[in-house]
């Protein structure tokens, strides 16, 4: 059984863990890891969630991401939710780690990675089913995308933290 380790409110870990999405107990986060993969042309890669609404953000593009499972570290996590979710095998050691940010009330701190590496696009392969498509965008397009309502809403407040490193 996949278990999510509990943060308390100042996202120390209680060392107490819950299964995977269970609803997390007021008062305590779990951390999930949104990973942004710049290319050497400083395109960002974005993946299309698959067509399923008993998923969230159905349709949407967003980046790789999923969240972390106890016992793992944001780097070990990484690798994992690459492969999970793109299905390659990349260099994860140049990237930058940003501090997580709690999301209320949903119960999470996000922790965004920019990770610079590259992809190629012919080899992703979806393993988990939960996006059907993968594109690198330049800046304009990503921000084209953010006001055309293509990119699942919850990471458009996060658009600051990506842009700078697309120029």
């Amino acid at each position: 059984m996949e278990l999510w380790d509990l943060y308390d409110s100042d996202l120390e870990n209680t060392h107490k863990s819950i299964p995977a999405k269970s609803k997390v107990p007021d008062g305590f986060y779990h951390l999930a890891l949104e990973i942004w993969i710049v290319n050497k042309d400083k395109k960002v890669l974005l993946v299309k969630n698959s067509i399923d609404y008993s998923r969230r953000y159905p349709g949407s593009w967003s980046c790789v991401g999923s969240s972390l499972l106890s016992p793992e570290d944001p780097n070990e996590a990484l690798e994992r939710i690459i492969d999970q979710k793109i299905g390659v095998k990349i260099p994860t050691d140049n990237k930058i780690m940003l501090d997580p940010v709690k999301r209320d009330p949903h119960g999470y701190a996000y922790i965004t990675c920019i990770l610079f590496s590259d992809v190629n696009i012919e080899d992703i392969n979806f393993k988990d089913g939960n996006s059907t498509k993968a594109k690198f965008v330049d800046k304009k397009e990503l921000l084209k995308m953010c006001d055309n309502g293509e990119i699942a809403y919850y990471l458009i407040s996060r658009m600051n933290d990506i842009v700078d490193y697309l120029d």
